[in-house]
């Protein structure tokens, strides 16, 4: 996260485990579970999902998600300025489809896009909403020894060899780590 997120590094540290389960919230209600969900130092929110499967209806999930992730921060009365960044990283193990989306979207070459609220000149209305996706299949095959592709490659990768290169070739402590314990 610390790799592709705007977030100072030290945001990460320490960060709370969250319970991912979404309560029914009116009767024939909608029930949610998230991959994993965590909150930063500073309590931004950041939802995790992992897809394997091209699924109907992304976007709107997407929506969704982000907007009970965003409703479930405030009690009654609360002002709206408590609110915390609510951010979602899927990690897709497929390239998605434009046509999915009616062409509403660019479709892009790189692995990673992000997503917020902004008009069309570009300005965003918010910082508190944000979208990145990561399409695993468009990782480049070439080793970058840049800290976000290392972490992807490690998600993607599935022979010792692979870990081994990872393991070889990365400065990063914790993924040099995380590849010993695997």
């Amino acid at each position: 996260l610390r790799s592709f997120l705007e977030c100072p590094d030290d945001e990460f540290f320490n960060v709370k485990f969250l319970d991912p389960l979404f309560p029914i919230e009116y009767k024939n209600g909608k029930y949610c579970t998230l991959d994993l969900l965590i909150e930063t130092k500073n309590g931004h929110k950041i939802n995790i999902e992992m897809q394997n499967e091209d699924l109907d209806g992304f976007g709107k999930r997407v929506s969704y998600y982000l907007s009970r992730m965003t409703a479930r921060q405030l009690n009654k009365s609360e002002d709206y300025d408590l609110l915390n960044r609510s951010i979602i990283v899927f990690i897709l193990n497929y390239e998605m489809k434009p046509e999915k989306f009616n062409n509403s979207f660019a479709y892009f070459k790189e692995c990673l896009s992000n997503w917020r609220i902004r008009n069309k000149k570009g300005e965003d209305l918010t910082d508190s909403l944000e979208v990145n996706i990561i399409e695993l299949p468009k990782v480049p095959k070439e080793y970058k020894n840049n800290l976000f592709y290392d972490w992807l490659n490690f998600i993607k990768a599935k022979k010792k060899e692979d870990f081994e290169m990872i393991e070889k070739n990365t400065q990063c402590k914790e993924l040099k780590d995380a590849v010993v314990t695997l």
